[in-house]
């Protein structure tokens, strides 16, 4: 198997390191440095106050019993305990939340690679066990798709929208899915090692997810420490962690999600399973980041 080392080495790679403009770090806990990635202009324009708790009103996602847990292809292990105490070293503390997605009832790491954008016809919107489940009748044939069941989704059946599907399999599954009515963005859900942006041929360009934008906010938190007593958030193994932050922007408002959070912006909930840099990695075929996400629009 050949590893692609290229992506392995966005996690090392020196980005330039400042802090944007109209965010303030102090609106961030858990950190006394500055963020080390460019953010998009409208960030910098809109990300200017910003609320770090959770929002307690959302149901927790759990992820669909289908879906494939990559942690398993990405030599990870994590496990929950209801020992008292931090699970992590940075705050805001993680919530017991996932984000997993299935495209057409296929673990990830099964499929070949895609590039799929389509006009569908609803057939099939609810919920299947904890998943929220869609069926759609595409121009290319009938389509599936599962995501965590996070909040309502602006969908029924008989309406029209646009599908766009993006995966590649280096080794682990890099997942990403887009729902558009009416133009409008609706469902977006990612699990993968990057966000959109890079156009590489192994990852979507940076309009994947437009009009909704998504910067990473990196060292908000400091690194989890080697050995976690007791192992109840993350449990050292083939890496070393670091928590990330994702700032959302749509329509001028942003939100920004923690790993292991969730989040309102407007009528979309979030909820971010992981957003993580492995700062150390002592495995082969293991990626230097991974995100998953899953964002749904409601009425």
């Amino acid at each position: 198997m050949v590893v692609r080392h290229s992506v392995v080495l966005l996690a090392v790679l020196p980005l330039g390191c400042f802090i944007p403009k109209g965010i303030d770090v102090d609106d961030f806990t858990g950190t006394e440095l500055p963020w080390t990635e460019t953010l998009p202009d409208t960030l910098t324009a809109t990300l200017t106050t910003t609320t770090l708790s959770p929002d307690t009103s959302l149901t927790d996602a759990t992820e669909s019993t289908t879906s494939a847990d990559t942690s398993t292809t990405t030599g990870e292990t994590e496990t929950e305990s209801d020992t008292d105490g931090p699970a992590s070293v940075c705050d805001p503390q993680p919530e017991d939340v996932e984000a997993g997605i299935l495209v057409d009832g296929t673990p990830s790491w099964d499929h070949p690679h895609t590039e799929l954008d389509t006009s569908c016809i609803v057939t099939f919107v609810g919920t299947v066990g904890p998943a929220l489940h869609l069926g759609l009748a595409c121009d290319d044939g009938a389509h599936t798709i599962d995501v965590a069941d996070v909040g309502e989704l602006d969908v029924v059946a008989g309406d029209l929208v646009e599908l766009s599907i993006f995966i590649d399999v280096p080794w682990w599954a890099n997942v990403y899915v887009a729902l558009r009515k009416d133009g409008e963005l609706v469902l977006s859900a990612v699990d993968a090692d990057e966000l959109p942006g890079a156009g590489d041929g192994f990852h979507p360009g940076p309009d994947f997810f437009a009009p909704l934008d998504i910067a990473v906010l990196h060292e908000v938190c400091p690194i989890e420490p080697d050995d976690v007593e007791p192992c109840n958030f993350i449990c050292q193994g083939c890496t070393r962690d670091r928590r990330l932050a994702l700032a959302f922007v749509d329509d001028g408002e942003a939100e920004v999600v923690f790993d292991h959070g969730s989040g309102q912006l407007g009528d979309i909930a979030i909820v971010v399973g992981r957003a993580r840099e492995h700062v150390e990695v002592f495995c082969t075929d293991t990626p230097g980041w991974r995100f998953d996400f899953v964002a749904l629009r409601g009425d």
